[in-house]
């Protein structure tokens, strides 16, 4: 049962709900779009003042040890990426199934209005709740000017802004228990209205989010149990002290669930973010360097029990194939020979080389996962090659929301391989063995667009939690694209000579990151969420083998022009690029033909588009 101080907060969002049931008493489809651009709003405000830098701030100002101050951090960065999925799952209900009757603009409108305002909202309340005049009085002007419009907009309500008016994590945590649990009311409500809509799949998700808001609550409960406020005169919030010691609080943040806490602080039997040795082998053949990796990597003996009469899967790359004069996009076939031809020797039944369709089979012909391989030619080789959309199972994901399916083949293999290709990245900088699992549940077009359930991202993790690789290979040999938009294919390729393998999949990407240039990772990169989902593996990884940066190589980050290109590249690819039909590369017209199932306008304009788009950003254009 949620304890709870002061009620106000909880009965003004009681009314809110009584008045939007009258409102849309007839229409229980309005009230639920009306409650779910309110949840909207509120999600951005929790994920933003959760994660941002105010409330860092605060916390690394507690009187506590380090690892007590890394536990209430972790805590609040989870807490944040829990709302995170839900604000996505939020944008995408409304979009897909909540716009009749309305008028899609007007939806649109209204949502982004809501989304825009949480975002405000929740930076205005972490500046507010966790600096002082003295340290930022510039945002702190701003973030109170915004509360006020807020309030006077019935925007920011009053018991929030009661609460703010009190600087420090206290205040802060105790308001959060009753914010957390106005989200409890909120999505119950969602979960009847949905149930009433017979809508049993959207019902399961807001009961799932519901529960991750109670989580919440309890965490936040948690904190003011632990916090003891002895003020300083002149310096709110700067005698807060932690009561209790890390063991302590690990233990009961896990209790409420495991997910709250770093990895040392819970029981987890997966490879990713344990760290081990990365073995980096270059040299003039291919699969001698890659051999030579298998051996120093140590992987081949960690599996090797379970090798023996096993069925093999292996998720590669070659989808992204567009023409054979660019082997950019795909993994060379030597290398998966020597790969399966290894694990065959060792003992293994079969080999199943996996791999999943994108969007380019919205615009072009022979598209489907064995013609491309064909063409890309990795079909010939002591291995099956299989689309794993058309297995996918229902499955129950422990953590996350958006993922309902998954590849059997994947999830029931008795030994899972991620083989990824070495390239650059216009959002997450790289593209390596952790984002190589991603389309083994949902297409990847279902994570990527505006009325998606969850983010890509997010579905990466989610598979990587629940059938994680036993290993991870990485081609970096040859044909390694560089650039802002290596991963689209281009003619800016290096040759490192490298094979990299590791059993820890993350591990290896971080390393192969930092030799591409890259070392500080997008908050909404593969790497920067894995280390939030399972554990940072960089105190416990060693390299043996080449262990010095790739040269030549351009870091995406390598200017203040590149840093505003992968800024912007994905709300741009998300929310402008026409469902993805502009930015795609110059298909080779005679195995992939344009489809011509859009008007000869749209066509033309297409076209047009993606030309320009080509020539600007160097990508898609075969030598």
């Amino acid at each position: 049962m949620l304890r709870m101080g002061d009620p106000s907060a909880v009965e003004e969002f009681r009314s809110e709900l009584d008045a939007l049931t009258r409102k849309h008493g007839d229409s229980p489809r309005d009230e639920l779009r009306a409650l779910a651009l309110v949840s909207l709003e509120r999600e951005q405000i929790a994920r933003v003042s959760y994660g941002g830098d105010a409330v860092a701030t605060r916390v690394r100002a507690l009187r506590a040890s380090d690892e007590v101050r890394r536990l209430f951090e972790f805590a609040l960065r989870w807490a944040g990426r829990d709302e995170s999925m839900h604000s996505v799952w939020t944008r995408g209900a409304l979009v897909s199934h909540l716009a009749s009757g309305i008028g899609r603009g007007l939806l649109d409108l209204e949502m982004w209005a809501s989304q825009l305002g949480g975002v405000i909202g929740g930076w205005a309340s972490a500046v507010v709740a966790h600096t002082t005049w003295r340290s930022a009085p510039i945002a702190r002007f701003v973030a109170r000017s915004v509360t006020l419009v807020g309030g006077l907009l019935g925007k920011v309500p009053g018991a929030a802004r009661r609460a703010l008016a009190h600087p420090g994590l206290l205040p802060f945590c105790k308001f959060q228990i009753e914010a957390e649990h106005t989200a409890v009311m909120a999505w119950s409500r969602v979960a009847t209205l949905s149930t009433r809509l017979e809508r049993p799949q959207d019902a399961y998700v807001a009961e799932r989010v519901m529960h991750d808001e109670e989580k919440h609550a309890r965490m936040f409960e948690t904190f003011v149990d632990v916090l003891d406020v002895e003020p300083v005169a002149g310096a709110a919030g700067e005698g807060e002290e932690v009561r209790c010691g890390a063991i302590e609080l690990a233990a009961r943040l896990a209790a409420i669930d495991a997910s709250l806490v770093p990895a040392e602080f819970r029981d987890s039997k997966s490879p990713l973010g344990r760290g081990g040795i990365v073995a980096v082998s270059e040299g003039d053949d291919a699969r001698r360097a890659l051999r030579a990796a298998l051996d120093s990597s140590g992987v081949l003996d960690a599996v090797g029990v379970k090798l023996e009469g096993a069925r093999v899967a292996v998720k590669t790359c070659f989808m992204m194939t567009y023409d054979r004069r660019d082997r950019s996009p795909h993994v060379r076939a030597d290398l998966l020979d020597e790969l399966a031809t290894v694990l065959l020797a060792r003992g293994a039944r079969e080999v199943v080389v996996l791999e999943s369709p994108n969007h380019y089979d919205r615009f072009f012909g022979h598209r489907d996962v064995e013609t491309v391989a064909r063409y890309a030619g990795l079909d010939a080789g002591p291995w099956t090659v299989a689309d794993a959309t058309t297995d996918q199972v229902e499955h129950a994901y422990r953590r996350g929301i958006g993922q309902s399916t998954i590849s059997r083949a994947w999830r029931d293999a008795d030994v899972r391989i991620s083989f990824g290709k070495m390239r650059t990245h216009p959002s997450w900088l790289v593209h390596l063995t952790l984002d190589n699992v991603e389309c083994l549940g949902k297409r990847i077009e279902e994570l990527l667009f505006l009325e998606r359930g969850a983010d890509l991202v997010t579905g990466m993790m989610m598979i990587l939690d629940a059938a994680p690789p036993d290993f991870a290979v990485l081609d970096a040999y040859s044909d390694v694209p560089d650039g802002v938009t290596g991963i689209l294919g281009t003619r800016d390729v290096r040759a490192p000579r490298r094979v990299y393998v590791a059993r820890d999949a993350l591990a290896l990407d971080i390393v192969a990151a930092r030799h591409m240039g890259v070392q500080a990772f997008p908050t909404a990169s593969a790497i920067a969420t894995a280390l939030d989902w399972f554990d940072d593996p960089r105190p416990r990884t060693r390299v043996v083998g080449a262990d010095r940066p790739i040269a030549p190589f351009t870091s995406p980050h390598a200017d203040d022009v590149r840093v505003a290109l992968t800024t912007l590249a994905y709300p741009v690819y998300a929310y402008g690029s026409g469902r993805g039909a502009w930015w795609v590369p110059s298909m080779d017209p005679l195995a992939f033909p344009e489809r011509i199932d859009r008007g000869p306008i749209r066509r033309a304009l297409d076209r047009v588009l993606r030309g320009t788009l080509r020539t600007l950003f160097r990508f898609g254009n075969p030598r």
